[in-house]
């Protein structure tokens, strides 16, 4: 099997494989001057910043129902996240320019993934963003292999089955959904997080996130139930107006 790649693709995986790498390194950095709790809730924030894109740059119908199951999730994600109560700190202006990125990167796939192969697409943006980040890294950070070493089975899991994997379904979710549906349901991340923490590291939830999760479960519910029908592939022409 050949994954088909054209030229004339090439920008647009390139930009995909740009905002990955940037978006990444923001939320990274930003989690050096922050809380993970702020990191989360504020990197979510793309969940909102998908359809306000998408209005305001590709000239997308207002889906007022977008919007609504957004805010939801939102707020299920201040609950998850910080229990309803948000400290600002330095490094939330790095994770807030991250979701920035991270909206524009759903975007993008939801552009790319239906002009060309989706393999193709997600080896092309691995491989822009494998080789930005390795290039990177040698020139701004100490290089030690036992560090590697150490911590070999956790970036071939992050790497193969977080990033890889992860992404490539995602891609596919996105050949077949609009994008701020897809950036809705990847909210869900939240929720399968404390999900398999609880059956793997045995961790407990707090009422508040447990409300937080409810929040995101209802958004879903919101944007699937009150979706225009039919629901036929007007996905597919999502971007047209644009020109794109």
């Amino acid at each position: 099997f050949r994954p088909e790649f054209s030229r004339s693709n090439l920008p647009g995986v390139l930009l995909a494989g740009g905002f990955l790498t940037v978006a990444t390194n923001l939320q990274q950095l930003g989690l050096r001057y922050t809380t993970a709790g702020n990191a989360g809730f504020i990197t979510g924030l793309y969940v909102i910043l998908v359809p306000i894109f998408l209005w305001l740059v590709w000239r997308d119908p207002v889906r007022w129902h977008s919007f609504l199951a957004a805010g939801v999730a939102v707020v299920g994600m201040l609950f998850i996240n910080t229990g309803g109560a948000l400290k600002f700190a330095t490094g939330d202006l790095y994770e807030l320019a991250g979701a920035v990125f991270w909206a524009l990167h759903v975007i993008i796939i939801g552009i790319m993934v239906r002009r060309m192969n989706v393999l193709a697409f997600s080896i092309g943006q691995f491989t822009f963003c494998g080789i930005v980040n390795l290039v990177s890294g040698l020139i701004f950070e100490p290089f030690q292999i036992t560090n590697i070493l150490s911590s070999g089975w956790a970036l071939l899991y992050a790497g193969i089955l977080s990033g890889g994997i992860g992404y490539t379904l995602q891609a596919i979710g996105q050949k077949f959904s609009p994008s701020s549906d897809a950036a809705l349901i990847l909210s869900l991340e939240a929720v399968f997080a404390a999900l398999f923490g609880y059956l793997f590291l045995r961790e407990g939830a707090s009422t508040s996130q447990i409300l937080g999760y409810a929040l995101i479960l209802v958004a879903i519910l919101i944007a699937q139930a009150l979706r225009p029908t039919p629901t036929e592939p007007q996905e597919i022409n999502e971007y047209s107006s644009s020109g794109n």
